[in-house]
């Protein structure tokens, strides 16, 4: 079972990623998205403690994937544009996760296609919600896919 996180809660809203200026409630979608999948696979590790691992950052606090480390589960490719059949093939495996970079600077994790159309269900990061993406976001700019170690 995966918690849906909000980036914004009060334990690490303000907490800097990495040694950027910049807080967890404002920019850290993608962190927050990885720590959602991090209590999918078995090993949680909270936005707050994620954000003050500054090797997992650049100095503008953008994260470096080569950098990510944990026991449970390992980071796989990152894409660009938006591939329905990797992402759906992902989906269907229990041992894979994606999170889905959408307009050019959101990232929210992807749960399920829906069943009509190609559209999907999402953990949105910036409400700490479930919710279909099309409903909120306009297009899907990228993906970085993870999978059981």
């Amino acid at each position: 079972m995966m918690s849906i996180l909000s980036q914004r809660d009060v334990r690490w809203a303000t907490s800097k990623i990495g040694e950027s200026s910049l807080t967890v409630g404002r920019w850290g979608c993608c962190l927050t998205s990885i720590s959602m999948i991090s209590s999918y696979f078995g090993c949680y590790v909270s936005p707050l403690d994620l954000s003050h691992n500054a090797h997992n950052y650049t100095k503008d606090g953008l994260v470096v994937w080569e950098a990510l480390s944990f026991k449970c589960f390992k980071g796989d490719k990152r894409t660009y544009g938006r591939d329905d059949s990797e992402i759906r093939a992902a989906l269907k495996d229990p041992l894979r996760a994606v999170i889905l970079e959408v307009d050019s600077s959101h990232w929210v994790v992807a749960l399920a296609p829906t069943l009509l159309g190609s559209d999907y269900r999402i953990a949105d990061p910036w409400f700490g919600d479930k919710c279909v993406l099309s409903k909120r976001y306009k297009k899907i700019t990228g993906a970085k896919y993870f999978s059981k170690k």
